[in-house]
């Protein structure tokens, strides 16, 4: 039983990762053209954390064999 609730938690934290940063993902956008009032370019930062937290999506995903 504790093995079962150690491995539920370590797929966990993929998901709660990935559902955090694909949420957070466009506040760097959003913090860059608030600032620079324009939406030309798109924030590397933002970029870099929604890959990531798609990837833990993915991840996540095939650890639950959803």
């Amino acid at each position: 039983m504790n093995s079962f609730i150690n491995n539920f938690m370590n797929v966990d934290i993929f998901g709660y990762f990935a559902a955090i940063l694909t949420t957070a993902a466009f506040l760097p956008q959003l913090i860059k053209t608030l600032k620079t009032k324009k939406a030309d370019d798109v924030s590397l930062t933002t970029l870099i954390m929604f890959i990531i937290g798609v990837l833990s999506w993915i991840i996540y995903g095939y650890k639950i064999s959803s």
